[in-house]
């Protein structure tokens, strides 16, 4: 983050994750057995997190894994080894929690949401496509400032004029899927480090069209300062490797919304928020827009900038 304007930033280096030196990713399946495609969607996702991803089939394979983990633990406690949960329904998560694992979870019931989920899509998830890099729409902005509305216009608008696909802003399921419990540093950490790479994933496997992505782990930073005074330092990095071919900072204008993963009514503080996103976005997109106003004049500069793309998209 820029320390010269926004002096209250600390980065910390103290989150186990941070400097993991180990990294599993744990798969447990629901017992309603998943699609191929649901199950190589997430087990690709688990290598863009991890190291090793492992696979695990029941509950007697789970005790047993986690007894492994655990003298794998005492053993490399120098290299703050962390072992990592994809939960899939709620008795994992309960499990991992018991046994002090990590949790990252995506019930069973959100998966068919996520793009490549279809049956439609398998043969895009066997082998990653060979094409050129396409072309990325970064939404920032502070809560209540109509990220989702602009997602969903845009949906609308161009879906149905090339292939749009959407990385959704995963904390919000994050929260909802543990239950609405008050998340600690580590699990933002944790969440941040999810949504970079559902982003590398849908990059990766989309042969054409457009990507928008809702929010990205440089959002995860401000909160995490925000909430504790402190964010990853890896995650920042991670944040400012990105590179966009457009960056929408969208105004806090609009009028405050609650809502319960909310905590920001106050203006002043969603405009700091503000500053902090433009500040971010000039540094890692090639063209910044600032999106204010109204309806649909609020979209008017970037439907100009989406339009060009498109024509770039089916000319090349």
């Amino acid at each position: 983050m820029n320390s010269s304007q926004y002096n209250e930033v600390k980065p910390s280096n103290h989150s186990s994750l941070a400097a993991r030196g180990y990294f599993d990713v744990v798969l447990l399946p629901d017992e309603r057995s998943l699609l191929p495609n649901q199950r190589q969607f997430l087990y690709l996702l688990g290598h863009e997190l991890a190291d090793q991803v492992v696979w695990i089939k029941n509950s007697s394979e789970a005790e047993h894994y986690s007894q492994i983990s655990s003298q794998a633990n005492s053993q490399v406690k120098s290299q703050n080894r962390t072992v990592g949960l994809v939960c899939l329904n709620p008795e994992h998560v309960q499990w991992a929690t018991n046994n002090r694992l990590v949790v990252i979870p995506f019930l069973s019931q959100r998966i068919p949401a996520y793009p490549f989920c279809s049956e439609s899509q398998q043969p895009l998830l066997t082998t990653p496509q060979a094409h050129r890099v396409l072309p990325r729409i970064l939404v920032l902005g502070p809560e209540s400032s109509g990220k989702s509305t602009l997602v969903d216009y845009l949906e609308d608008t161009i879906g149905s004029q090339v292939k749009l696909s959407v990385v959704p802003e995963y904390i919000r399921d994050y929260y909802d899927m543990l239950g609405h419990i008050a998340l600690d540093y580590e699990q933002v950490a944790v969440s941040g480090l999810v949504q970079y790479a559902l982003e590398k994933v849908f990059a990766s496997f989309q042969a054409s069209g457009l990507l928008i992505v809702d929010t990205n782990c440089a959002t995860t930073c401000f909160w995490s300062q925000i909430l504790y005074g402190q964010y990853p330092e890896w995650l920042w990095q991670y944040a400012l490797g990105q590179n966009y071919t457009l960056c929408c900072v969208l105004r806090p204008d609009l009028p405050w919304q609650p809502d319960p993963q909310r905590c920001q009514p106050e203006q002043s503080d969603r405009e700091h928020f503000f500053s902090q996103c433009l500040d971010y976005a000039q540094q890692i997109s090639r063209k910044v827009l600032i999106l204010e106003g109204q309806g649909e004049t609020r979209y008017t500069l970037l439907m100009r900038e989406i339009t060009q793309l498109i024509s770039v998209e089916r000319t090349s």
